[in-house]
């Protein structure tokens, strides 16, 4: 079965092609990890997916209801987390929406903070926040943008953990990241985005290729190979 699918994808943002010619699709039960330069897309192509950036040419269908977390939080400051998370339920005063917090805070181990406000807990818990926020949503697909970024080695660890159980459980996942270590411990294949616009140039399938060790190497071969390949065509 199709969670999602993107064809002839092309996004303007200025008047400008920033992403053109994108095809990906992904199944259920995948993790689809996107990697590549700065700056190429990546985040943008997500939006997109979510629907919230309109695309000029080709389209984009979803299976799942989907939710994008971003690399901010975007928490508000004055609200606690509790408020922050229940934001995003259909209906955040219904009984039923205390229940998926209560059930979501303790997947994600972090009832203990649902009363304090962003400023209090540290980066991981807000990260935390931000992915309980697109759970109590209803979503099945997660887009995550840079989940690994500005934490601790500790705290990616835990994270990557979480996000482990979530996929044990039946969520499908798109992973923006430039934590390549700990994308390859999550993801099924990796896309790698490259050029002006981006375009994806390659797809690298993980799934059975040895170790973490073993999947990293070849990702970092690929990525350095399609970047190179992709700078030497522009000059």
């Amino acid at each position: 079965m199709t969670v999602a699918i993107a064809k002839g994808l092309e996004v303007r943002l200025s008047g400008q092609v920033v992403i053109s010619g994108v095809d990906l699709e992904l199944g259920e039960g995948e993790a689809l990890g996107i990697v590549g330069p700065n700056g190429v897309g990546k985040t943008t192509l997500l939006k997109t997916i979510a629907g919230l950036l309109p695309h000029t040419r080709g389209s984009v269908k979803l299976y799942a209801k989907a939710f994008m977390v971003p690399q901010s939080d975007m928490l508000l400051p004055w609200k606690t987390l509790r408020e922050n998370i229940l934001l995003a339920h259909p209906e955040p005063q219904a009984p039923d929406a205390r229940e998926a917090l209560g059930q979501v805070a303790a997947l994600l181990r972090m009832g203990d903070h649902l009363d304090k406000y962003p400023r209090h807990v540290s980066g991981g818990t807000r990260r935390k926040a931000a992915i309980a926020r697109a759970l109590v949503s209803g979503a099945r697909l997660l887009l995550l943008d840079e989940p690994f970024t500005g934490l601790d080695v500790a705290t990616v660890a835990m994270l990557g953990r979480h996000l482990a159980e979530l996929r044990r459980r039946g969520y499908h996942m798109i992973v923006v990241s430039h934590q390549l270590a700990e994308l390859v411990t999550l993801v099924d294949r990796v896309a790698i985005m490259a050029g002006r616009p981006g375009r994806i140039v390659s797809v690298i399938e993980l799934v059975g290729q040895g170790d973490a060790g073993d999947r990293l190497e070849l990702l970092r071969r690929e990525l350095f190979h399609a970047i190179g390949k992709q700078e030497n065509s522009l000059g």
